[in-house]
């Protein structure tokens, strides 16, 4: 949660500057889990949304519904 919110205190929404890659992918895929498991704290879809354009990973959602099948 603080690192979320500290990524959103960031003037930057360039992940890849911030994060370096392949930190990039790792923060996209994390912020998918994590707001996938808990959709009422909304830091995680904030975090995709300032750096991903709100797109989730699909990768991620791939894994998380081959696991629910």
């Amino acid at each position: 949660m603080e690192a979320s919110e500290a990524l959103l205190a960031l003037e930057q929404s360039d992940a890849g500057y911030v994060m370096g890659y392949p930190d990039d992918l790792k923060l996209r895929s994390s912020m998918t889990l994590f707001a996938e498991a808990a959709p009422e704290m909304d830091v995680f879809q904030r975090v995709l949304d300032k750096f991903f354009g709100g797109e989730k990973d699909q990768k991620t959602l791939d894994l998380l519904a081959s696991f629910l099948t």
